[in-house]
């Protein structure tokens, strides 16, 4: 017996000599291994922020985990703000050179003025009418019948004018429909939306059967004093036939508006 205790004894001077000649790192390893046994929810606490620490890359001793997260919120926030004014920044950007594109083509020589209007909103009822309204109204000579431009072309036609403000009726309305001719052709016809898109339908003329792709279709004045002629509504892009036989032109409009912020209303010229 009294053989045991002594042997218990040398192992335990033993161990502690080598305990004591071992790196530092595998001390502090086998201490916090130890602290286990004799303090675990302490060291399970200090073992979590450990790791914590470790997995958000390391933190000043200082710093709990909770002030990093804090910090960490904080940073992400200021990034999202961040990247929500640069793309403030970019979106004035855009809508500047936009403005100094249609302020040029205002300027530039025209049979005709043009008055420039900013789109304030798109009615409720807008999903079945595809209309919007603009900031300009009968006080600047805008009126019913009157076209509506994008700078690619024509994107609609004014259909009710106030004081201030009018409807624009978007060449993407089921109700569109417009009087219109191709250039440089003996061919009429009327500009209506379809479900397939926007179809020339009541085709005459001497041309009537020969429209190519390609062949640009402008608006005309027949029948309206509103309506400036000339302007570029689309390009035909096939010919079918109807069941009588008769052609049925398929157009490809100028663009599409419904993201369009700025229309220019055409006052055509007077005779």
């Amino acid at each position: 017996m009294r053989y045991s205790r002594v042997l218990i004894l040398l192992s335990f001077l033993a161990l502690s000599l080598a305990f004591f000649f071992l790196p530092r790192g595998m001390r502090v390893r086998l201490r916090h291994f130890g602290r286990l046994f004799t303090q675990p929810s302490e060291e399970m606490a200090a073992m979590s922020l450990r790791v914590g620490r470790e997995a958000l890359g390391g933190l000043p001793p200082a710093m709990s985990v909770a002030e990093r997260d804090e910090l960490l919120t904080a940073k992400t926030r200021l990034e999202a703000e961040s990247q929500m004014r640069d793309a403030r920044v970019r979106e004035l950007e855009a809508q500047n050179q936009t403005l100094q594109r249609l302020l040029q083509h205002v300027n530039a020589q025209h049979s005709y003025a043009l008055v420039v209007c900013e789109v304030m909103k798109r009615p409720s009822w807008s999903q079945a009418r595809q209309t919007v309204v603009v900031d300009r109204g009968s006080s600047f000579g805008v009126q019913p019948g009157q076209a509506v431009l994008s700078l690619e072309g024509v994107v609609g036609v004014v259909r009710e004018a106030t004081t201030r403000q009018a409807v624009v009726e978007l060449t993407t309305s089921p109700a569109f429909a417009l009087p219109c001719e191709v250039a440089g052709r003996q061919l009429s016809a009327v500009l209506e939306r379809h479900a397939e898109g926007l179809v020339l339908t009541a085709v005459l003329g001497a041309d009537y059967d020969a429209a190519q792709q390609g062949d640009e279709v402008v608006t005309t004045d027949l029948g309206s004093d509103a309506m400036q002629p000339g302007l570029l509504l689309g390009t035909i892009a096939e010919m079918t036939r109807d069941e009588q036989g008769a052609p049925r032109y398929t157009v490809v409009p100028v663009t599409q508006p419904e993201a369009l912020k700025y229309l220019m209303v055409v006052l055509p010229e007077r005779h």
